[in-house]
């Protein structure tokens, strides 16, 4: 359970925190706060800096994280299951290449990473040979989609520093000076 947090907010700032937990659009929740329409975004962007509405806006969606029991630990593994997602999950590869869906051997929460099922029956063939034929489609989430958030959650595409980093900035007579050496190359 979360620690009491105690923040003073005069009543328009609260209404301000309590519209944005509605709906987080800053101008929006400014205006429906009581804030001038035609500053709404300047003040916005004046709060969501204030110290005690980020602290009462981090405290509404806590709560309400709790309330629901979505917790990061859910999110990454919900990711982590689209991410990681098989096709050879779903589908029983036979020695001549054909593919036969057995939702019997789905794993446990693998259904989680689907995203569409579509069936169609119709007949193959016609009059006393023809058969009902039931094809099934599915789709997967998107691997590269959930991969990508993973991957932002644990910094993995943050730049990494290089010793080209470290070099002094060029002044303006370096400049010169390089300029002036490649022309006389040319």
């Amino acid at each position: 359970m979360a620690a009491k947090v105690s923040i003073h907010l005069n009543p328009r700032r609260l209404r301000f925190v309590q519209e944005y937990l509605k709906e987080p659009n800053g101008a929006q929740a400014a205006r429906l706060a009581g804030y001038a329409h035609g500053s709404a975004k300047v003040t916005a962007a004046n709060l969501l800096t204030d110290p005690n509405v980020k602290l009462a806006i981090a405290d509404g969606m806590g709560k309400a994280a709790e309330a629901t029991g979505i917790t990061v630990q859910r999110v990454l593994e919900e990711l982590g299951v689209l991410a990681f997602s098989r096709i050879d999950d779903y589908l029983e590869f036979q020695p001549g290449g054909d593919a036969i869906l057995d939702w019997s051997r789905v794993p446990e929460g693998a259904m989680r990473a689907v995203s569409e099922i579509v069936q169609e029956e119709y007949m193959d063939g016609k009059g006393d040979g023809a058969r009902k034929v039931r094809r099934t489609k599915f789709k997967l989430h998107s691997k590269p989609t959930a991969l990508e958030m993973l991957a932002r959650h644990l910094r993995m595409f943050q730049a990494q520093p290089s010793d080209k980093d470290d070099a002094p900035p060029l002044t303006i007579n370096a400049l010169v000076n390089i300029v002036n050496g490649h022309a006389h190359r040319l």
